[in-house]
């Protein structure tokens, strides 16, 4: 007989695991001699009950979800609770009942111009009542909402108004000039007087079905254009409903609605608290102006759930033992997702919360509406793997892992997840290939079903929760947005004289991840028009931050890309293209230092890009910080750094921002003076320098 011995480190595997994995071996070798003909890929490791298990562990069992749509529910809520805050902004609010009969009025005034089920209508607007009111009444007419981005490009912006067809655009006075728009243009500021005031309050009516579509949100595209995604009423009910339960939400609730409307978790900050009677607080721009700003916002707000890029809120569970910070006292929900979430962060988390503040980990793609899994950590987890698991599937979703066969993936062995149930998308807009491409019919259990593939590598961990490995694909996460490789390397080659061009996610010298392009190019072409072209197609997010050019992209044997060989970049290097112009004034050297203390580069010019250098959002919000606590300014919103990204640019717009130009002026010239000194001596010097003024 043959006789087989498994070795192993028992200090990486457990006992039960490598049984299981013993047995999966002795499976297919039984079965491959009983058929010398058979092929490795047919045959199944899996034994009848353990596939019955799989098809279990990935259900998430039953719920019940009205025939409704998000609308009608919302409406019955805020008859329940009409005096209660749904909304703040600043300093305005909206009772449940005003937020209804003005989505009302908005409903009834749609419904003239034509919206019914299925209508898109496009939302170009800020962070503002309005935006609420325009969402709602969207759907309360029966149409769809598409949220569009001030933020994007303009050519972007377009595309997506005339690739998505919709009927109507709502924006503001400020933006309308932004689109041109052959139909219906609604400016809920400007507009409402005359044009939506006289309409009804009372209820209009909607042919809306559980299968109407509820919104289309774009994503990052591999062709070179963003897709949309058609979400229907009935995964929205479904997840709001889901995640009511799941984070425990009541009237009480205060939610930050902090991520940009073009993104789904917006939709996830908005909808289930609306429809369990809480309040939706909406952040302002200079929130983001430095980690103290949010937290005291927050504190000061009395916020009771946070849902934050796993990024960004890495980076202000660094900020709060660093500085002494408690976690805000009302706070009793901390949910993170959008990216993987790493070990060491959640361990100081637990450490700064103090355990008081329960924590989640939220999982899903835009295609199975907005988050299909959540991890839990219990008192007896014990995570030693690179990031924390992304959890266990939500009512009424169905998961499955499978192998490069199609066939459920075992416990511990990696495949692509699948995700059914009643959280799926339609499919794509205008999409019909990638639809049957990315949505498909399967067997994976007791019953046929449909499932989204969702090109993320993952596993069973022995405990019944997933984990993350990777993807199989050209899409990465970075800083909370899902970005197509593809698509930035398509918009790079439409460029004349760009021959190829190949984008990959690296490294910097602090191991903060930045996308990295590498550009074979056409003689005398200056990276900087590269750039410039860039960016009028591509949102910042998706911006490269390092350019490197190549003669030639190195190839595998098979002609494939040999992604090994791409060199690293010189991160030190100044950008290609643009001639070095040093710092002239006091403020633009203190600043020039502080650039190349975040950036890691050597020298700073005054025509330099901050984002061209591989600066993103949460680096702003560091030097932003660092230049109020350095300049003695008690506000600077993140935003002037994004409006004036350049060195120069920069310094000036913090001499506009300050009450007291002059006396920055002074304050940069003496910190210049004292570079050389301790930091202890420079903060006395300041501290007399207060004291004068």
């Amino acid at each position: 007989p043959l006789h087989l011995l498994l070795e192993y480190d028992t200090g990486r595997f457990a006992e039960a695991q490598m049984a299981r994995l013993a047995g999966y071996y002795e499976r297919m070798l039984v079965a491959l001699a009983a058929d010398v003909n058979g092929r490795y890929e047919q045959v199944s490791p899996l034994a009848a009950m353990e596939r019955a298990a799989l098809q279990q562990l990935g259900w998430g069992g039953a719920q019940s979800t009205p025939a409704q749509t998000v609308a009608a529910l919302f409406a019955e809520q805020a008859a329940r609770t009409p005096g209660a805050t749904a909304v703040a902004f600043a300093d305005q609010t909206l009772t449940y009942g005003e937020l209804d009969a003005r989505a009302n009025q908005l409903a009834h005034y749609l419904q003239a111009q034509g919206v019914g089920p299925n209508t898109l209508v496009a939302l170009l607007l800020e962070r503002s009542p309005e935006m609420a009111v325009g969402l709602l009444g969207i759907l309360k007419a029966g149409g769809a909402y598409v949220p569009l981005d001030p933020k994007y490009p303009t050519d972007r912006l377009q595309y997506m108004l005339a690739d998505s067809e919709a009927a109507l655009l709502l924006t503001q006075a400020d933006l309308r000039a932004r689109l041109t728009m052959t139909k219906p243009v609604l400016c809920l500021d400007a507009d409402w007087a005359a044009q939506v005031a006289a309409q009804p309050t009372t209820p209009p009516a909607s042919m809306a079905t559980p299968q109407s579509l509820a919104y289309l949100i774009y994503t990052s595209g591999s062709t070179g254009q963003p897709k949309g995604v058609m979400v229907p009423q009935q995964a929205l009910v479904n997840h709001n409903l889901a995640l009511i339960a799941q984070y425990g939400l009541t009237t009480a609730d205060r939610v930050l609605q902090f991520a940009a409307l073009s993104f789904d978790v917006a939709a996830e900050e908005m909808f289930p608290t609306w429809l369990s009677g809480g309040t939706v607080v909406l952040r302002t721009e200079t929130v983001l102006a430095s980690f103290a700003d949010f937290t005291r916002f927050v504190d000061e707000q009395g916020m009771t759930v946070l849902n934050l890029p796993a990024s960004y809120w890495q980076e202000w569970v660094g900020f709060l033992p660093a500085t002494g910070t408690a976690v805000p006292a009302a706070l009793r929900l901390m949910i993170t997702g959008s990216e993987r979430v790493s070990v060491a962060a959640w361990q100081q988390w637990q450490q700064v919360g103090n355990g008081r503040v329960r924590w989640l980990n939220a999982y899903g793609p835009t295609e199975a509406t907005i988050t299909a899994t959540l991890f839990e950590p219990t008192a007896e987890t014990e995570l030693g793997m690179a990031s924390v698991p992304i959890g266990r599937p939500l009512p009424n979703v169905q998961l499955a892992i499978v192998d490069a066969y199609g066939d459920l993936a075992p416990t511990g062995v990696a495949g692509e997840l699948l995700i059914g149930g009643a959280g799926l998308a339609h499919g794509y807009w205008r999409r019909p290939e990638l639809t049957a491409e990315r949505f498909i019919d399967g067997q994976l259990t007791t019953a046929a079903m449909r499932f989204y593939r969702t090109g993320d590598l993952v596993r069973w961990l022995p405990d019944g929760n997933l984990e993350f490995l990777g993807r199989i694909d050209n899409q990465v996460k970075l800083f909370g947005y899902r970005i197509e490789l593809d698509e930035i390397e398509a918009n790079l080659r439409q460029y004349s004289a760009v021959q190829q061009a190949v984008v990959m996610v690296r490294e910097d010298k602090a191991g903060e991840p930045q996308l990295v392009a590498y550009l074979v190019c056409r003689e005398s072409t200056l990276v900087d028009d590269v750039q410039q072209f860039l960016r009028q197609r591509l949102p910042q997010y998706m911006q490269p931050g390092t350019y490197v050019t190549l003669p030639e992209i190195p190839l595998l044997g098979n002609g494939k890309i040999d992604y090994r060989a791409l060199p690293i970049p010189d991160y030190a290097a100044v950008a290609v293209g643009k001639p070095y112009v040093a710092p002239r004034t006091p403020l633009e050297k203190v600043l020039a230092a502080m650039w190349s203390s975040l950036l890691e580069r050597p020298s700073i010019g005054i025509d330099d890009n901050f984002f061209e250098l591989g600066g993103h959002s949460l680096l702003g919000t560091q030097l932003v910080t660092r230049v109020r606590a350095s300049l003695r300014l008690e506000t600077l919103p993140l935003r002037t750094l994004f409006l004036a990204p350049t060195l120069a640019e920069f310094a000036a717009a913090i001499l506009a921002h300050s009450p007291q130009p002059k006396r920055t002026e002074r304050v940069a010239a003496l910190l210049l003076e004292l570079s050389g000194i301790s930091e202890q001596e420079t903060a006395q010097r300041l501290q007399q320098m207060q004291q004068r003024k």
